[in-house]
């Protein structure tokens, strides 16, 4: 029997990306259907691989799918940007029954500790590269809708201590647009922004200004690695696990906080000092052409390591 696979996902931006090129990498191997949003439950067949994080909106998907006997099998590739609640626990029962990844180890001990089995880590991919970088043109680059995670008071703090005015892609009601050059505010997160003006600012930006103070797929960082665009970050995971060594990092204070989102997960925030995201800011506009040129040649080179045909060719062990 020939090996069939569908993959579904709904909500954020980069959890739709990540679907759309795992299904460009397994449709050379398998046959394969992709669904975004609704979808007739009794089409699917094969296994099926859910993308995104153990909320309702993924539940929903599983739920439409579990009476399907044409299904096969669940594998569920799950993010969470920290402490599943555990008033939410029984809401995500329905994990047992699949095969979990995730796409990073900090996730899987994030899971692992409500009970779960997470079979394998695999990475989130990159699909477009860049040009090594000549010269340091001084200018700042971000990508993230308006969530507290991504705008935190030290972060935007930095910014106006910097002095600086980062080019930035975001939602229309970010309250901090002042702070930035704004190129967008077409919903980001909801895919309203196509995917040439985003790979456009890494490609126009010197570097990619890393705010969040949490993340879970954390794809941005590594997308502006590939286009050759040295990152500044705090030195948190799950960045720390796929970021090169070399990144701009800007230490953490040791102080984690918790913010209570939709009711269902902590989101777990790593404190920085504005101070030191702003003397890093202004070493890297500071830094000479010649250092510049060899630190964006290193981050493209570490970012063929993530490649979608080399890491998502691994969720075949899992369906052959």
């Amino acid at each position: 029997m020939p090996v069939e696979v569908s993959i579904f996902s709904s909500g954020a931006y980069s959890i739709k990306k990540v679907a759309r090129q795992l299904y460009r990498v397994l449709r050379e191997h398998v046959k394969c259907k992709l669904y975004h949003g609704f979808f007739n439950p009794n089409v699917p067949r094969g296994y099926a691989i859910i993308v995104g994080n153990p909320h309702f909106w993924e539940k929903r998907i599983y739920d439409a799918l579990k009476t399907n006997h044409n299904i096969r099998g669940f594998i569920f590739y799950m993010t969470v940007e920290g402490n599943v609640r555990e008033s939410h626990l029984r809401h995500i029962q329905w994990l047992h029954d699949g095969v979990i990844v995730t796409p990073s180890h900090y996730v899987k001990r994030k899971l692992e500790q409500c009970g779960f089995r997470v079979e394998k880590v695999i990475p989130h991919g990159v699909e477009v590269y860049g040009d090594v970088k000549r010269r340091n043109t001084g200018t700042l680059g971000y990508i993230a809708g308006y969530l507290q995670r991504k705008y935190p008071r030290y972060g935007v703090e930095a910014v106006r201590m910097a002095g600086v005015r980062p080019y930035l892609i975001t939602t229309g009601n970010n309250p901090y647009l002042k702070y930035f050059s704004v190129v967008s505010t077409k919903e980001y997160h909801d895919a309203h922004v196509p995917d040439w003006k985003v790979l456009k600012l890494y490609r126009d930006s010197a570097f990619y200004l890393n705010l969040s103070d949490a993340e879970g797929f954390g794809i941005t960082p590594l997308e502006a690695c590939a286009m050759g665009t040295p990152v500044i970050a705090p030195r948190y995971p799950p960045l720390t696990e796929f970021l090169l060594p070399f990144t701009l990092w800007v230490p953490v204070t040791g102080r984690v906080w918790y913010e209570n989102w939709g009711g269902w997960l902590d989101i777990e925030h790593h404190e920085y000092r504005p101070a030191d995201m702003a003397r890093v800011i202004r070493r890297a506009l500071g830094m000479s052409d010649r250092e510049y040129e060899e630190l964006s040649a290193k981050c493209i080179e570490h970012a063929l390591r993530y490649d979608i045909r080399r890491v998502y060719t691994q969720f075949l062990d899992l369906v052959t």
